[in-house]
């Protein structure tokens, strides 16, 4: 793939994972709305804030969505670059040519994976953490256990924050990934035009 064409695909990655970003941060303050209202024991009230909270939550599902088919493109590009690099020449390592280690370009893959997985686990418009903690938080609400709700609250609004920064390091570690791209397509195809000169040159006569 194409440097040019991966840096589209990065970016919209970038922007997708920014779009989920501001639909949590409409969430969270949804949560809380919920809080207050639940710890005044305001049924009406939070039976409202709840409905809210769920249409902000089908917005982060669907961005989420999308964003999930752009991180799969993103990882497989990076697994491209570790996995599928040419030989190195005159028994240089491949760092020698790249200017950094190959172990970094596996950590930006394993990080951007790993963040990617809990956030996507956790924003799942079908079976999230996120969307079972809000529907537990409905039924409490329905039979009038307001303390119970309260505490589901609060525990729903610190896993959202923790989602939110792991949204954050998973934006850094896309960028990251870009500027390895370009220098690594920029130097894969110096090496690959030193090879094609050395294979052109005349044996050593005898």
């Amino acid at each position: 793939m194409a440097k040019d064409n991966y840096d589209k695909i990065i970016k919209k990655a970038i922007s997708w994972m920014a779009v989920t970003h501001h639909y949590m941060v409409a969430f969270n303050n949804d949560l809380k709305k919920l809080e207050r209202d639940v710890k005044s024991a305001a049924g009406k009230k939070s039976a409202k804030d709840i409905r809210r909270a769920f249409k902000d939550f089908r917005m982060v599902g669907r961005s989420e969505s999308r964003f999930d088919n752009m991180e799969k493109e993103v990882e497989r590009e990076l697994n491209r670059i570790v996995h599928n690099h040419p030989v190195s020449i005159k028994s240089k390592t491949w760092a020698d040519h790249h200017g950094f280690e190959q172990k970094d370009v596996k950590k930006v893959l394993s990080d951007i994976h790993d963040e990617a997985m809990y956030v996507l686990t956790a924003v799942s418009r079908y079976e999230g953490r996120l969307l079972k903690r809000l529907k537990l938080i409905q039924a409490e609400v329905g039979d009038n256990s307001f303390q119970k709700a309260w505490e589901e609250v609060v525990n729903l609004e610190s896993e959202v924050k923790k989602v939110m920064k792991f949204m954050d390091g998973l934006i850094a570690g896309m960028e990251d990934s870009e500027g390895l791209v370009r220098h690594t397509d920029h130097q894969l195809g110096s090496e690959i035009s030193v090879k094609a000169m050395e294979d052109l040159r005349p044996n050593a006569p005898y």
